[in-house]
């Protein structure tokens, strides 16, 4: 598998029961519930541009004759589960052959087969609206900011999330979460982690299990790749314990990669081409973090900014793993090496953020809380 974003190769086991999956063309579908009649399935997919094998399922809606292109069209309409991310997409195949001539995405995202008096039109796409929600507020001194509280609808794919989820030290949820849909009230007041207490370092936290993956190289977060493995040896080389090699770290990344678009996007390559996203930094930083012992995990959400006179637009940053200090978030893309201000709004690991309406209710600036209120 080679990624189409970053370049990045590695070679995927895969048993005879996986199927490659495709967005246009559905043979198994058309073989088990067009010619077969079945209605209902789970399979195991090849996801071709994640590199990872996910489990669907489908269930037959009912049949639907359309019109797309100036043609007709008569379609058996199928729900998809993707059981990795929890999306559900909604797909009409074409009955004749199984190819599919349209989907509606977590019933938001309408794509269909459309002809050239359509697709001539499109020119270039103006996503700010997509990834940023203007709230017309400006806050002075943004890396001063410890509390926030926020007012959001947000839509979030690529992971199930839940209420509960959404709230943990430093961040609390009142509200509720249908489908991908986020609704209600962000109170985010992270506390500041001084280092007492860290562990020592090299850690070792080879026994916990659900630190496991976090230790772990993993597909655009290569830990185990010779040149990062160095690196990362060479930066934390003396430290008194993990928070200094991690803060160490992280001050490498915020000073060492510069920002661009798309920049490196994968932690290898951005270090080999020293520039990055907000996704590039982070990835890059658990990488490092893994290579030396440390669990790392990306953070992905919105970040208040003073753009367009104030708003929030998507943004990744990274957690290290403190020990009884627990998760502990840092953001080297806007070099906050050992900490992360309260207009950070975290929704999970692999989430993104689509915002649908965000209002700013009140926030704080000056006042810190101290690391004795993350642990004891």
């Amino acid at each position: 598998f080679s990624s189409p974003t970053s370049g990045v190769s590695r070679v995927i086991p895969v048993g005879r029961d996986v199927i490659f999956g495709s967005q246009t063309w559905y043979p198994h579908l058309y073989d088990d519930f067009i010619k077969k009649n079945i209605p209902e399935k789970k399979y195991k997919v090849f996801d071709m541009f994640r590199g990872e094998i996910t489990e669907k399922g489908y269930i037959r809606k009912s049949e639907e004759n359309i019109v797309l292109s100036d043609s007709a069209f008569q379609t058996l309409v199928l729900e998809e589960t993707d059981y990795t991310t929890g999306i559900k997409t909604t797909l009409w195949l074409n009955k004749a052959d199984g190819y599919n001539v349209k989907a509606l995405v977590a019933g938001r995202r309408t794509i269909y087969f459309a002809d050239k008096s359509v697709t001539s039109r499109i020119t270039f796409a103006n996503i700010d609206n997509e990834l940023f929600a203007r709230v017309d507020r400006k806050i002075p001194d943004i890396m001063n900011l410890s509390w926030l509280r926020v007012k959001a609808q947000i839509n979030s794919y690529g992971e199930e999330l839940t209420a509960q989820s959404l709230n943990f030290p430093g961040q609390k949820f009142e509200g509720t979460v249908k489908g991908s849909l986020i609704d209600g009230i962000f109170e985010v007041e992270p506390a500041r982690y001084s280092g007492r207490k860290a562990p020592p370092f090299p850690p070792d936290f080879s026994k916990s299990s659900e630190l496991k993956k976090y230790l772990e190289s993993e597909l655009m977060i290569e830990s185990d790749d010779p040149a990062i493995n160095s690196e990362a040896v060479r930066i934390t080389s003396g430290s008194k314990d993990s928070w200094e090699a991690a803060v160490r770290l992280s001050e490498w990344v915020a000073e060492n990669i510069a920002g661009a678009l798309p920049g490196g996007i994968s932690a290898k390559n951005t270090l080999t081409t020293r520039e990055a996203e907000c996704g590039g930094h982070s990835r890059l930083l658990a990488a490092f973090c893994r290579a030396v012992g440390i669990p790392a995990r990306l953070s992905v959400g919105c970040m208040y900014t003073s753009y367009y006179s104030g708003g929030f637009g998507q943004h990744a940053w990274t957690d290290v793993y403190m020990g009884d200090a627990g998760w502990i978030p840092v953001d080297a893309t806007i070099n906050e090496p050992d900490f992360v201000d309260a207009g950070h709004i975290r929704l999970g690991e692999k989430a993104t953020f689509r915002p649908v309406a965000v209002e700013i209710l009140d926030f704080r600036s000056g006042t810190k809380n101290s690391d004795s209120d993350i642990a004891d």
